[in-house]
C-alpha cells in the first residue's frame, strides 16, 4: 500500500462568474481574484521545460532520458517522484478502475465570489488567489546547461506503463446540479507492485490560470496496484455518496478546468506556464505527478486534459497510462472513484441492511447534528413544504398531530428527493426511506424510496416567537411555524439577486456594532449579540440567483411594494419553514416563490417611505452623496469597451466597470440615473448642499466644474427657475486629495450667497488616498450671519494597509469591525479639524458645519476625532436619545445587514446651538439596490423609476440653522397698565464695552501645517496665526516638546508684539531636526495663559546624520526648492544638538537655550499680515508637490 501521510492537497473552486452587471457593486458581487503566480527559478530542468517554457537553446548532445548533463540519472519520470527504498526499479502491476454511470441530481450551478452585505448565500465565497508555488524545476543547473551545451529531448519522459504513483481521476463537479456525486474527488493510482508510502506528500490545486486554492493532509498508503481517494467539499445539492475515502478535505475544486499536483512535500515548489513534464531533479520539494484540465494554462506534454462538468470527470484509461502528456493521458468519462478500501458498484450500492424506523425526532435529535448521520433509516411524516422547482429538489415533513411546543427535538424534517419531489403535494403523508446526513449544519435525509400513504393531512403551524439562542432554534430546523410578535426588514440587499430579505426580529433595526459603541467595548459587544440573537432571513424557497436566471421575477418586490428598511412584516397564515444553510437561519414558503407566484409569499411588507422632514430654521444645510455622477461617458472614452463595464440582460452596457470615468456608460444610462438624483435634490430642497461623488472633469481634458455646471442645469431645469446654483472651484487646487471624483458645493441664492474669495481645499498629504475638504464660507442674506461649511469625502473602508490601516475585519469580528484605512481616516480627521479651526481665526466665526461622508460608523475613531474636537456628531446625537434601531432612529447607510451611518453633518459647539432640526432622509440606502440605474434591465421585471428613491447608495442629510431667537419674531404689545407683557425670548446680550470695563479676551488661532515631519518642520517651520489677545502688546510663545520640555521661542525685531487689533502671525523655524511626536505651542500675554494649539511632527524615514548648520548659513530647502534628504545634527535618541537658530535663512543668529536634552532655541519672523502669511505658506507648499 502507498503510504498518504503527511501529504497535503492544496484546493480551490473558481465557479463561473455571472454575466458583468452595471454599477459600482458596492459588497454585491465582486469577481475572483487571479494574481499572478509565483514564477520562481527552476533547477535540474530537461528540454521540454527550458526550450518549451524559458526559451533556451535544445542540447544537441544525447542525454538519459531523465538526466540533466552534470546531475545524477533519475528513473522514470521524475527522481522527485516517489522513489522505492531498496536500489533498482520497480516492477509494473495495473489494475483498472471500473467506470460507471450514476444517476445525478441538480445543484446550484454557478457559486458568485463576493463581499458586502450577505456573503453567505448560494455559493462559497472564495479567497483571492494567493501566490503558490506550483512546480520544482531549479533555474541554476539550468542555466548551466542552456550555456555549455544542447540537450536533445526525449519524446516522453515516463514510461506509459507507469512505474510511480499518478492522479488517476480528477471530478470538481460533487454536488453542483446534475452532479453524478455529492462531492468533488481525486483518485491516485499506483500501477507498482508494492505499497507506495506517501507520507510527508500534498496534493494541492491551482485554479486555471491563478494562484494555490488551498490545500489537504494526505494519510494512509496506496496499495499496490490500488487506488487512494481524496474526498473534497460538498456542493449545496447532494447526490451519490462517495465510496468510503481514505482523506478527505474541504476545499473545492473547479467544475470544469484547473490544475492539480502531487508532491512529495508538505509544500509543493513554483510552476512555469506551458508544458511542465521532464524531470524535477535537485531538491526534495519536487512533483511526483501534475494534471492540468479544461483551459489550464500549465500541463504536462501537449496540452491540458478536456475539461469536465458535472456529469463527467478527467480520468487515465483503464491502465492508467501515463505517458506525461494531460491531453492524450486523460480523457472525459463517467466519475467512478475508489478508494484503497472494497468499492460497491455506484450503479448498485449495497446498503448497511434494513433501514431501521425511527420518527423524525429521533433523525433530529437534541443536539446541533443527528444522532443517526449516516444511518439508513425508514419514517413517516406530512408533508409541509415542496420544492421541486428553483433548485433545492426535495421537500419537508412534519409529524402528524398537535406539535409539543416543548419537545426537546425537532419533530421535521427535510428530504432530498429530485426524483420524487415532482409527484407529491402539501399534505401528503409519506413513508421515506433513505440515509441521514448532515448538510450544510442542517439535518435531511437523502431518499432511496419515497411511498405515498394518504393526502390531505394537515399540520397546524407552531404558534413562537423567535428564540434567540441557537439551541432553541434547533429545536424548530424544517418545522413549520407561525412567527409571533413584531418583525421589520433590516436588509434588502440581496433580494436583487438570491431573492431574500434579512429581517429583525422585534421593533428595533440591527445595528452596526461601531455605531453603538467603540470597537470591541462591550457597548458594541452588546450590539453584536443582540443582533445574533434578533436576525434571521425571508427566503425565496429555492436557490435561484437571479442575476443569471433574469428572466425570472425578483419575489416580493415591485414597484408598488418596494421592502423597505424599516418595514413591518405580515406573515401569511399558512406559516413559514424553519431551515438553515449558508450560516443563516431562514424562513422558507411551503413553495418556491417568484414574482410570477405572489399569492404563494408567505410575507407581505408595509409602507415604510417618508417624506423629507420640516427641520425649521432660517435656511437649510444638506448633504448628498451622487453616486459616481460623471458627464464623461464611458463610451466617450478611449479604450473603455463594452468588455469594460457592466452590463444588463441583453448584454447592453450600463455602468463603467474598468475606466477612468466611474459612471453611466451611455447617454440614456446618465438620464436615468440623473433623474433621480435631480429629483431627490429637488425635493431635499436645502439651501445650501454639499456633494460627493461628482465627476472631477479636470481629470479628462475639461474645466473641473463641467459635471457641476451640468448638474446645476438639470436642477434648474427640472425646478423651472434658476434656484441652483454652484461655488466655483478655487484659484488654487491642490495636488494632494485628487481624484476623479471630488466634493462641492450648490446653493440657493435667493437665500444664502458664498463670501467672496473664501473658498478653499485643504492641501495636506494625509488625504493622497482621500477626496481633500473643500470649505466655504457663506452669508445668509436675510440677517447677513456669517457661517462656514467643509464639505468631506475620506478614504473608504475597503482593502487594507498596514499598521493602524490594516483591516481587523476578519479577525476582530461585528464587534471590532472598523475596515481598512482606519489609521488614515483618523489622522483625515485631525487635519480636519486644525483645518476649520484655523478658518475659524482667519475668517472670524465660530459657526463651522462639517458634512459629507466620514466612512466612519458614529463611535469609530474618526467621528470621535471630530467629537472630541467640540463637534456635535447631529445624526447620531438624534439617535442616541433612543434605543439603538428603534422606530423614530434614522442611519445613512446599510452595510453587512446593519444599518449605521458612514455621513453626517458635525457642528461647532457654537453652531449647534443654532439647530433647529435633524433629518436623516431614507430615501436612498433604506431602498433595494434593484432600484438604482445602475440596475436597470437586470431583471424582466422592470424597477426602474425615475423618482427620488434609490437614487444613491447613501442616505442624505437636511438640517435647519436659525440664526436669530425666534424663527418667527413676536411682536411687542401695547402695554396695559395693569398688565406687563411678558419678554420675547432671545439670546442674552453682549455688554458694550467700556473704559473701565474692557471687552473680554476671546483668543483662537490655528498652526499651518498642524502635522508634517522633522524634515519639513526644519525645512519649513510652522505658520502660527492667532486673534482676540489684547493690542499692542507683547506675547510669549512656548514650544512644549513630546517629552514635556518647555522650550521658549526667541522672537526677532518685535515680532512678539501684537497688532492693534490684537492678532499675531509668526513663523516658527528650529534650526536642527526636532524629534517626531505631540507638540504644543502655547501663548501668554502678561504671564497668563491665554491659548494653545497642537502640531504633531512625524518621523523622517530618510533621516540622514549630518553636520549642525553654521550660524548664518541657510536652512535646506529655507528658499522653496527640494526637501533635504534628512534632518542635520540628529542625535541617534532623535534629540536636538545645541546650536543656533537662523531665522527664516535670513542669517539672524540667538543663541540657543542649555537645557538637559541640548536643545536650541527656536527663531520666530514676524510675517506682515495673517493673509499674506498664508499665501506665502499655500505658494511656498504648491511648489513643492
Amino acid at each position: 500500500m502507498v503510504d498518504v501521510v503527511g501529504h497535503h492537497l492544496q484546493l480551490g473552486r473558481r465557479r463561473p462568474r455571472p454575466r458583468r452587471r452595471a454599477g459600482r457593486q458596492r459588497g454585491e458581487e465582486q469577481g475572483e481574484g487571479g494574481g499572478e503566480q509565483d514564477r520562481r527559478s527552476v533547477r535540474g530542468a530537461v528540454h521540454g521545460v527550458l526550450q518549451g517554457v524559458w526559451g533556451f537553446p535544445a542540447c544537441t548532445s544525447p542525454v538519459t532520458r531523465g538526466q540533466v548533463p552534470g546531475d545524477v540519472p533519475v528513473t522514470g519520470r521524475s527522481s522527485q517522484r516517489h522513489r522505492p527504498s531498496g536500489p533498482g526499479g520497480r516492477e509494473v502491476v495495473v489494475t483498472s478502475p471500473s467506470p460507471g454511470v450514476h444517476g445525478g441530481r441538480p445543484k446550484l450551478s454557478e457559486r458568485v465570489a463576493r463581499f458586502g452585505p450577505d456573503p453567505a448565500r448560494r455559493r462559497r465565497t472564495t479567497v483571492p488567489p494567493t501566490p503558490h508555488r506550483l512546480l520544482a524545476a531549479g533555474a541554476a543547473t539550468a542555466l548551466v546547461a542552456a550555456s555549455a551545451c544542447t540537450l536533445t529531448a526525449p519524446t516522453a519522459l515516463a514510461a506509459p506503463e507507469g512505474d510511480e504513483v499518478v492522479i488517476s481521476e480528477v471530478y470538481g463537479g460533487g454536488g453542483n446540479s446534475g452532479s453524478v456525486y455529492s462531492n468533488d474527488f481525486v483518485e491516485l493510482y499506483n500501477p507498482t507492485g508494492e505499497a507506495v508510502t506517501v507520507d510527508g506528500w500534498s496534493l494541492e490545486y491551482f485554479s486555471a490560470a491563478g494562484g494555490s486554492g488551498g490545500s489537504v493532509t494526505l494519510q494512509g498508503s496506496v496499495p499496490a496496484g490500488g487506488h487512494y481517494l481524496v474526498q473534497l467539499a460538498a456542493g449545496s445539492q447532494p447526490s451519490q455518496p462517495l465510496p468510503s475515502p481514505d482523506v478527505t478535505g474541504g476545499l473545492t475544486l473547479s467544475g470544469t478546468q484547473g490544475r492539480v499536483a502531487l508532491f512529495d512535500v508538505a509544500d509543493g515548489p513554483a510552476l512555469p506556464t506551458g508544458d511542465v513534464a521532464g524531470d524535477r531533479a535537485g531538491t526534495p520539494d519536487e512533483l511526483v505527478d501534475y494534471v492540468g484540465f479544461g483551459a489550464a494554462s500549465t500541463f504536462e506534454g501537449s496540452g491540458p486534459a478536456p475539461a469536465i462538468s458535472n456529469a463527467t470527470s478527467a480520468s487515465r484509461d483503464a491502465d492508467g497510462t501515463d505517458t506525461d502528456d494531460n491531453a492524450t493521458d486523460f480523457a472525459p468519462s463517467a466519475p467512478s472513484p475508489q478508494s484503497s478500501g472494497a468499492v460497491p458498484d455506484p450503479d448498485d450500492p449495497t446498503g448497511p441492511g434494513e433501514p431501521a424506523e425511527v420518527t423524525i425526532a429521533e433523525i433530529q435529535g437534541t443536539g446541533d447534528a443527528s444522532p443517526l448521520a449516516g444511518d439508513l433509516v425508514r419514517t413517516e411524516g406530512v408533508v409541509t413544504g415542496v420544492y421541486a422547482t428553483g433548485g433545492r429538489d426535495g421537500f419537508t415533513i412534519q409529524t402528524a398531530g398537535p406539535t409539543d411546543p416543548g419537545a426537546g427535538a425537532s419533530t421535521g424534517v427535510f428530504v432530498y428527493a429530485p426524483d420524487e419531489v415532482d409527484g407529491l403535494s402539501l399534505g401528503d403523508s409519506v413513508v421515506v426511506t433513505g440515509t441521514v446526513a448532515e448538510r450544510f449544519e442542517a439535518t435531511q435525509i437523502t431518499a432511496d424510496i419515497v411511498a405515498t400513504t394518504g393526502s390531505g393531512a394537515e399540520v397546524e403551524p407552531l404558534p413562537v416567537e423567535w428564540p434567540e439562542s441557537e439551541a432553541e432554534r434547533e429545536r424548530l430546523e424544517h418545522m413549520l411555524i407561525a412567527p409571533q410578535g413584531s418583525y421589520r426588514v433590516t436588509d434588502n440587499y440581496s433580494l436583487n439577486q438570491y431573492g431574500e430579505v434579512g429581517l429583525a426580529a422585534g421593533e428595533r433595526l440591527l445595528v452596526t456594532p461601531t455605531e453603538v459603541g467603540a470597537p470591541g467595548s462591550p457597548e458594541a459587544v452588546a450590539q453584536a449579540a443582540y443582533n445574533a440573537a434578533h436576525g434571521v432571513t425571508l427566503d425565496d424557497g429555492a436557490t435561484t440567483n437571479y442575476l443569471n436566471q433574469d428572466d425570472v421575477p425578483l419575489p416580493f418586490l415591485t414597484l408598488e411594494t418596494p421592502v423597505t428598511v424599516g418595514a413591518a412584516v405580515e406573515f401569511a397564515e399558512t406559516g413559514v419553514v424553519v431551515g438553515y444553510d449558508f450560516d443563516r437561519w431562514r424562513f422558507q414558503p411551503r413553495v418556491p416563490v417568484t414574482g410570477d407566484n405572489p399569492e404563494d409569499a408567505h410575507a407581505t411588507f408595509g409602507a415604510a417611505r417618508e417624506g423629507v422632514e420640516e427641520v425649521g430654521g432660517d435656511i437649510t444645510l444638506g448633504t448628498f452623496n451622487v453616486l459616481n455622477y460623471f458627464t464623461t461617458l464611458g463610451e466617450d472614452v478611449e479604450g473603455c469597451t463594452v468588455a469594460d463595464a457592466y452590463t444588463d440582460r441583453d448584454g447592453d452596457p450600463v455602468t463603467t466597470r474598468d475606466c477612468e470615468p466611474r459612471g453611466a456608460y451611455e447617454a440614456e444610462d446618465l438620464e436615468r440615473q440623473q433623474a433621480k438624483i435631480v429629483d431627490a435634490v429637488n425635493t431635499l430642497d436645502a439651501d445650501v448642499v454639499g456633494l460627493e461623488e461628482i465627476e472631477d472633469s479636470s481629470d479628462f481634458g475639461q474645466p473641473r466644474d463641467t459635471a457641476l455646471a451640468e448638474l446645476v442645469e438639470a436642477l434648474n431645469a427640472a425646478a423651472g427657475e434658476d434656484r441652483w446654483a454652484f461655488v466655483p472651484s478655487p484659484e488654487v487646487v491642490p495636488g494632494t486629495g485628487d481624484d476623479v471624483i471630488r466634493t462641492a458645493f450648490i446653493y440657493q441664492p435667493a437665500s444664502v450667497e458664498p463670501v467672496e474669495g473664501s473658498s478653499r481645499i485643504l492641501d495636506d498629504a494625509v488625504f493622497d488616498n482621500a477626496r481633500a475638504p473643500l470649505a466655504q464660507e457663506f452669508r445668509e442674506l436675510a440677517g447677513g450671519e456669517e457661517f462656514i461649511a467643509v464639505v468631506n469625502h475620506f478614504k473608504s473602508k475597503g482593502g487594507s494597509g498596514s499598521g493602524d490601516n490594516v483591516n481587523p475585519d476578519e479577525t476582530a469580528g461585528p464587534a471590532g469591525a472598523t475596515g481598512g484605512w482606519n489609521g488614515d481616516r483618523t489622522r483625515q480627521a485631525a487635519a480636519l479639524v486644525d483645518f476649520a479651526d484655523g478658518l475659524q481665526a482667519e475668517w472670524g466665526t465660530d459657526l463651522v458645519f462639517l458634512v459629507g461622508d466620514f466612512n466612519s460608523y458614529s463611535q469609530e475613531t474618526p467621528a470621535t476625532t471630530l467629537t472630541a474636537a467640540g463637534y456635535t456628531n447631529l445624526g447620531a446625537a438624534e439617535n442616541t436619545a433612543l434605543d439603538p434601531g428603534a422606530p423614530g432612529t434614522e442611519y445613512s447607510y446599510l452595510f453587512g445587514g446593519t444599518v449605521g451611518s458612514l455621513d453626517g453633518v458635525y457642528a461647532s459647539a457654537a453652531a449647534a446651538e443654532l439647530v433647529t432640526g435633524v433629518d436623516t432622509w431614507t430615501i436612498n440606502a433604506y431602498e433595494p439596490v434593484a432600484l438604482e440605474y445602475s440596475r436597470h434591465n437586470y431583471n424582466v421585471e422592470q424597477l426602474y423609476a425615475g423618482d427620488e428613491f434609490r437614487a444613491s447608495d447613501h442616505n442624505p442629510f437636511r438640517v435647519g440653522i436659525a440664526f436669530g431667537a425666534d424663527e418667527e419674531p413676536t411682536p411687542t404689545p401695547t402695554p396695559e397698565p395693569s398688565l406687563t407683557p411678558e419678554p420675547t425670548p432671545s439670546p442674552e446680550p453682549t455688554p458694550e464695552p467700556t473704559p473701565d470695563e474692557p471687552a473680554p479676551l476671546q483668543p483662537a488661532g490655528a498652526v499651518t501645517p498642524a502635522e508634517l515631519t522633522a524634515a519639513e518642520f526644519l525645512a519649513d517651520g510652522v505658520e502660527v496665526v492667532a486673534t482676540g489677545f489684547a493690542p499692542d502688546l507683547p506675547t510669549t510663545v512656548t514650544l512644549v516638546t513630546p517629552d514635556g520640555t518647555r522650550v521658549p521661542v526667541t522672537f526677532v525685531d518685535g515680532s512678539d508684539v501684537t497688532d492693534q487689533d490684537g492678532a499675531l502671525a509668526i513663523q516658527i523655524t528650529p534650526t536642527l531636526l526636532p524629534p517626531a511626536g505631540a507638540y504644543t505651542i502655547e501663548i501668554t500675554q502678561d504671564g497668563g495663559l491665554l491659548l494653545e494649539l497642537a502640531l504633531l511632527v512625524t518621523e523622517d524615514d530618510d533621516r540622514t546624520p549630518g553636520p549642525s548648520p553654521s550660524p548664518g548659513t541657510p536652512r535646506p530647502g529655507a528658499d522653496g526648492d527640494d526637501r533635504p534628504a534628512g534632518g542635520a545634527g540628529g542625535d541617534d535618541d532623535g534629540g536636538w544638538d545645541d546650536g543656533s537658530v537662523v531665522v527664516s535663512g535670513e542669517g539672524l543668529a540667538a543663541t540657543g537655550s542649555e537645557l538637559g536634552w541640548a536643545v536650541p532655541a527656536l527663531g520666530a519672523l514676524l510675517v506682515t499680515g495673517g493673509a499674506a502669511a498664508l499665501v506665502a505658506a499655500r505658494r511656498t507648499r504648491t511648489a513643492r508637490r
